[in-house]
């Protein structure tokens, strides 16, 4: 043994802590549905020619475990130096200067380390629209029958905001299936900024959720008191606010299992090397954000829309 100078000291002070086995993780992953995750979005980021990266989450809405997890590109964790891009990798090579080839490789490899469905940001967009519309059904501002007059676009203070296609004619719940920008805008306009963010809050937004894996994000969002109409309307249909992807299917678990905000989590329990549960995940829910009634009505919409074939909207209902 030695003191913090490096001077040897009496073997009176020297102490032997016997090797412990270490104690084993059981995921929540299920690996058939990893596969599949894994496998189409692959081919989802080739045939739309993805530049950034695609990322995919399965959740189980009613506790909060991930059944999958997938990010493409990727690397091989056997070979993490690796740059797995072939043409990052060439055009890499093909630098001359040993320190910006040297730079260039550490960016490369921090880039394709990082898991973008916790640790990278991004607008949300149409599939946002979901809590927009639970926020005004919770408050009783429209019901799924509400006419809105849908005009090409919208002029919100000094701007145009055009939507998708021209609709002239929608109710509340055609506006979710269709993905309409101006109905969006005109709910936006009745919840008003203060009812937008406090939803925006209960659902999750403004904090990290917590997840039990390393470098998650936090969000970057406007505030109810530094909203502008123009930022209202813009948040309203996903734009604005940039949030994790992780963040926004905790939401959408929450519009679809009764209204409760779930925490999700990867590690289903800890087990000793004797077999004994040491840990249990937790799964009651952090909260309700809305009623059971409000995420039956959503859900009754969603479902709609994937049955009918519309689907614009970029939804998921089951």
């Amino acid at each position: 043994a030695q003191n913090a100078v490096g001077t040897d000291m009496n073997f009176q002070y020297e102490q032997e802590v016997a090797a412990k086995d270490g104690d084993s993780l059981v995921l929540t992953i299920d690996e058939v549905i990893q596969h599949y995750v894994e496998k189409y979005l692959a081919e989802g980021i080739a045939n739309n020619k993805v530049q950034n990266r695609g990322c995919a989450i399965v959740m189980n809405v009613k506790t909060g475990a991930i059944l999958a997890m997938a990010v493409k590109g990727d690397f091989d964790p056997n070979n993490p130096f690796v740059i797995d891009d072939p043409q990052k990798a060439a055009e890499i090579e093909a630098i001359t200067d040993p320190d910006k080839k040297s730079e260039a490789k550490q960016k490369a490899l921090q880039e394709q380390w990082r898991n973008k469905c916790i640790s990278d940001v991004y607008f949300p967009g149409s599939v946002f629209k979901m809590i927009t519309a639970s926020a005004a059904l919770e408050e009783k501002l429209v019901s799924e029958d509400t006419p809105f007059n849908c005009p090409p676009y919208l002029v919100i203070g000094d701007r145009k905001i055009k939507d998708w296609k021209t609709f002239g004619h929608l109710t509340f719940a055609e506006g979710i299936c269709q993905s309409s920008n101006v109905v969006f805008m005109q709910v936006g306009q009745r919840l008003g900024a203060q009812l937008l963010f406090k939803y925006f809050d209960a659902f999750g937004f403004t904090q990290k959720t917590g997840i039990d894996l390393p470098g998650e994000s936090r969000s970057i969002y406007i505030t109810a008191e530094n909203m502008t109409p123009v930022d209202l309307a813009c948040i309203s249909f996903g734009q604005s606010n940039s949030i994790t992807p992780i963040q926004m299917i905790t939401a959408a678990c929450a519009v679809a299992n009764g209204g409760y905000l779930v925490q999700p989590h990867i590690v289903e329990k800890i087990i000793d090397s004797n077999g004994n549960i040491v840990k249990t995940a937790d799964t009651t829910p952090k909260r309700q954000v809305i009623s059971k009634e409000t995420s039956q009505r959503m859900c009754k919409i969603l479902q709609q829309d994937a049955k009918t074939g519309t689907a614009k909207s970029g939804y998921i209902a089951g």
